[in-house]
């Protein structure tokens, strides 16, 4: 009789002790609360694109292109095709800290409205 008290006291005492570790906080509604999460200083929501367009840009260089091109045609003896337009885009990223930053460059690498970001190295990506 004494050993079976002491292998369900021994049991009891396992059973407490694996519960212990598993501890969960819970709010007064009685649901876990959410885990506290970490601060990120570069983390943000994209608020706005707004593509730049590269006629605009280049309206402000178009004297020194064609005097570029006549140059470079009577130096080389042939006309040069023009550069491809390509457009570029100004993002504006409300931060997690309440900064708001606008972020140019040239490609948006999937990066859309609403979608959570961090800016890294003056680039905006994916989170």
């Amino acid at each position: 009789m004494r050993d079976l008290r002491a292998a369900i006291v021994c049991l009891a005492l396992l059973a407490l002790s694996a519960c212990a570790g598993t501890a969960t906080v819970t709010s007064g509604n009685h649901a876990p609360a959410p885990a506290p999460t970490a601060a990120c200083r570069d983390c943000g929501i994209v608020t706005a694109i707004d593509v730049v367009s590269s006629a605009r840009t280049s309206q402000s260089t178009q004297g020194g292109v064609v005097l570029g091109g006549i140059v470079g045609s009577v130096a080389q003896g042939a006309p040069q095709p023009a550069a491809p337009a390509r457009d570029s885009y100004d993002i504006h990223v409300r931060m997690d800290d309440g900064r708001s930053l606008v972020i140019h460059q040239d490609q948006l690498g999937g990066i859309r409205e609403n979608a959570v970001v961090r800016v890294v190295d003056g680039r905006v990506v994916p989170r």
